[in-house]
């Protein structure tokens, strides 16, 4: 039956509380510019711990103990594609052109990262994926098999190492790469949704024309990297990989030394 479905004209993004930061608010007109006969819904903290509480109980206790709130966020907005389906994207995208044609027929659509984030990771010794799928834009039938396997996936990982391990990136790239039915989501790529690096300047883009020219020909949407927490986050989860990669070498040569 899902697959006779289509992903419902809804867009959800959300933030703390109903007070956007106003470097995001032209981002966030953009997608109703270019949406204009579609249903706008920003979820606060309140409304997304509500939403778990009142339908999927069962997670409420891993979702009130993460440490960190970006984890919730993380996972909350799988809840609500499942719930509800629709478009979720973070408040630091900005839609160029309708984002209808990337979605008829489709069950699922998630975008990639640039691949020069994977590269930057991969060269960290921080994971060994071929590609990285981004959970800051995400479209979805209601109710798909895609999002159960991803709630599995959040209960294996909720005591893993970081936000992208715990409910992000990292996690979602795992669960899709396991996940049994593939062929049924959607892998976009990221020269349409996420044209550009988090140490990109969009200001130095723009001067730049032929960069600034082919983004504007095949880009839909521009990811704007507004967050800071993921630097403080991935700093961190730097320094806890280094710190046991020295403990195992260290116990190495202890063992060796014995």
């Amino acid at each position: 039956m899902i697959s006779h479905q289509s992903i419902p004209k809804i867009i959800h993004q959300t933030w703390k509380d109903n007070h956007v930061p106003p470097n995001c608010i032209p981002l966030q007109r953009t997608w109703l510019t270019h949406h204009p006969d579609w249903e706008y819904r920003l979820w606060t903290d309140v409304d997304n711990r509500a939403l778990i509480s009142q339908y999927y109980a069962w997670f409420l206790p891993v979702y009130d103990a993460y440490p960190e709130n970006i984890m919730r966020v993380d996972a909350v907005r799988y809840f609500i594609l499942y719930h509800y389906g629709g478009l979720y994207v973070d408040l630091d995208f900005e839609c160029l052109r309708p984002l209808e044609p990337l979605l008829v027929g489709k069950q699922v659509v998630i975008a990639l990262e640039p691949s020069e984030h994977l590269q930057k990771f991969l060269d960290q010794q921080l994971c060994s994926f071929k590609h990285l799928l981004c959970n800051a834009l995400m479209a979805s039938q209601p109710k798909h098999p895609f999002w159960e396997w991803i709630f599995q996936n959040l209960i294996s990982y909720q005591n893993a190492c970081g936000p992208l391990n715990v409910a992000g990136p990292f996690m979602l790239t795992r669960a899709y790469n396991s996940f049994p039915q593939r062929e049924k989501v959607t892998i976009e790529s990221s020269a349409r949704l996420c044209p550009i690096t988090a140490e990109q300047n969009w200001h130095d883009i723009l001067e730049d024309n032929a960069i600034h020219q082919r983004i504007a020909k095949t880009a839909y949407a521009i990811h704007h990297w507004h967050s800071t927490w993921s630097r403080k986050s991935n700093n961190l989860f730097q320094r806890l990989f280094q710190i046991m990669t020295e403990m195992i070498n260290l116990l190495k040569k202890y063992g060796r030394n014995n």
